[in-house]
């Protein structure tokens, strides 16, 4: 219902009719207090956000699966895009049509899933598309799915613009979009994504990114609030879709609400982020002695005789940490310092849980990091031997 103040009532009334005035007057108050609660109501409405539950749980090798056996953990919440309208995308009826691969026409609901699990969470995005049907007899391209989407750890609701894991998923491609330089502080999350587009019944498909906790070994979503919100923002740009606001809208974006982890989740999460980085130490430290992976190779070509004799005279400068003598000590007590982590990682499950705490956060950082922390004191230790007084 619309109401609406006419010029007639606001006009001045005669003083014979000054009680009915009155009660105009207060009519008219009561009617106006009443379309401000509305108006405002229709407001908080409009700027409501949605939000998904993270279920724990395996995903099975077909996610369409979930469908069948959990269609209620599917949001379909998906609005125009550019529109905070308070109106579903599609109705009820044609939810339950797209949910059960049924025919809806020439519509594209578009739906999502989140789930999560020791390894990582995953966002599952369900797409119909009707032209998934004719592309073949047509000759047409095949109809992959469009998806710009980021997420952001953390509930911090601000007009700031604050930095987002920003990604777009087209032709069967994802891309990642950083706004900070890698550092100890910021590791681009591309490196520990899958994804993957399977098809549902024959009009949908379901596409899937998996994000490894190991790319979010500082970021895990353990609190003690009662909701445990990370904003997710996912447009679909077939037929021009969206569940969280805008491009970069961070305010206006959805929310992931992740479980009340139980004692022993986060034991598994933790435990097998840990092994993660042990395997990324390792393999750090053998990229070190053997010089790969933009850790230059020491003595490449130190072994033939013509440039050793040529260079015999030249002032002796160092590519990798590896060979400089001087600097052998420190780096065999930074992995040592890591290697010292091993018993504790292999009880780790017997552990308290505060102290489970405790030593994930120092082996993550020391782990993960090593490399930076090789660097860094390599750094200083080159400052010394340069800079020092003569």
């Amino acid at each position: 219902m619309k109401a609406t103040l006419t010029d007639h009532d606001s006009r001045p009334q005669a003083a014979s009719r000054a009680p009915s005035a009155r009660l105009t007057a207060t009519a008219r108050g009561l009617l106006l207090a009443a379309v401000l609660h509305a108006a405002a109501a229709h407001g908080q409405a409009q700027d409501e956000k949605n939000v998904i539950d993270a279920k724990w749980r395996h995903l099975p090798q077909d996610p369409g699966e979930l469908l069948v056996s959990d269609p209620g953990a599917w949001d379909f919440n998906f609005r125009p895009y550019g529109s905070s309208a308070n109106l579903l995308w599609t109705d009820p009826i044609v939810q339950r049509a797209a949910a059960s691969g049924e025919e809806v026409g020439d519509k594209r609901p578009t739906a999502i899933n989140v789930t999560c699990n020791e390894e990582g969470f995953t966002v599952l995005v369900l797409c119909v598309e009707p032209l998934l049907k004719t592309y073949m007899a047509t000759t047409n391209a095949y109809p992959w799915q469009s998806l710009e989407f980021f997420f952001l750890p953390g509930d911090a609701d601000t007009w700031k613009i604050e930095h987002h894991f920003m990604f777009f998923y087209g032709n069967g491609k994802l891309n990642e979009y950083s706004w900070l330089m890698q550092d100890k502080t910021f590791r681009p999350m591309l490196p520990h994504i899958t994804h993957a587009a399977t098809p549902y019944k024959d009009n949908a498909l379901v596409v899937r990114f998996t994000f490894d906790w190991a790319g979010l070994f500082d970021r895990l979503p353990f609190t003690d609030k009662r909701d445990n919100f990370w904003r997710l923002s996912m447009i679909r740009w077939n037929g021009g879709q969206t569940w969280g606001g805008v491009v970069h809208q961070q305010n206006q974006a959805g929310y992931i609400r992740w479980p009340d982890f139980t004692p022993e989740q986060k034991t598994r999460i933790m435990r097998r982020t840990l092994e993660k980085g042990w395997a990324q130490f390792n393999g750090a430290l053998g990229n070190l002695r053997y010089g790969i992976n933009g850790w230059s190779m020491p003595g490449i070509y130190t072994n033939r005789a013509w440039i050793a004799a040529e260079n015999a005279a030249a002032p002796r400068s160092y590519v990798n940490f590896n060979e400089d003598p001087d600097f052998r000590a420190t780096l065999a007590g930074l992995e040592a310092e890591r290697k010292a982590l091993a018993s504790t990682l292999a009880v780790f499950g017997s552990l308290p849980p505060e102290e489970q705490w405790r030593f994930y956060r120092r082996a993550a950082d020391m782990l993960f990091n090593f490399e930076y922390d090789v660097e860094a004191a390599y750094a200083r230790h080159q400052a010394n031997s340069l800079f020092k007084a003569k």
